[in-house]
């Protein structure tokens, strides 16, 4: 099956009951998909941005398999200023195509991952990151450790910003990871 990102797809027969703040899931996995460019204090757990209109973690206690999907012009940031982290669901992708843009405007062919680290070390771990032509990058002063699974499906590009604007440390990425 071909997933597309302008299309939210279905893997499976997959109910969703919404009652006093509550999901209800059956079945297997969903898509959901990020929408816009996160601004500062806003992350993956941020009402909104995903297309079920909840939080990752909220989506992912419903159901634990679900795959989440930034496309191209998408910016998604890690909560800002954490030690650790986990992403909630089974798989996050990041799509694009494989090139560098230092600002990620939503009008270019790629999505950012924007780790917001703790200003001198956070560590974040993924089940399954796919990197399909996305960017990483950091956003704070200070080393980021990503850990976990990386699938490298496209190109795509890891950054550090150059000076953290408040701390004038440089960032960076350090990766203890399984990749496929």
């Amino acid at each position: 099956m071909q997933i597309t990102t302008r299309t939210i797809t279905t893997l499976a027969a997959t109910v969703y009951a919404r009652a006093s703040g509550t999901l209800a899931t059956q079945g297997a996995a969903s898509v959901i998909v990020w929408s816009g460019q996160s601004g500062v204090r806003q992350d993956w757990e941020t009402d909104g941005f995903w297309s079920d209109g909840n939080p990752a973690s909220v989506s992912a206690a419903a159901n634990p398999k679900n795959i989440y999907i930034v496309p191209a012009g998408g910016r998604m940031r890690s909560p800002n200023n954490s030690p650790a982290e986990r992403f909630p669901g089974a798989e996050l992708r990041i799509d694009g195509n494989g090139g560098y843009y230092p600002n990620n405007a939503a009008n270019e062919p790629v999505a950012e991952l924007r780790f917001k680290q703790d200003a001198n070390f956070g560590t974040v771990f993924f089940p399954n990151l796919v990197m399909n032509g996305g960017e990483l990058g950091t956003g704070n002063g200070g080393t980021e450790v990503i850990q976990g699974t990386m699938t490298i499906a496209a190109e795509s590009t890891i950054k550090g910003n150059s000076n953290h604007q408040e701390t004038g440390r440089k960032p960076g990425l350090f990766f203890v990871l399984h990749f496929s």
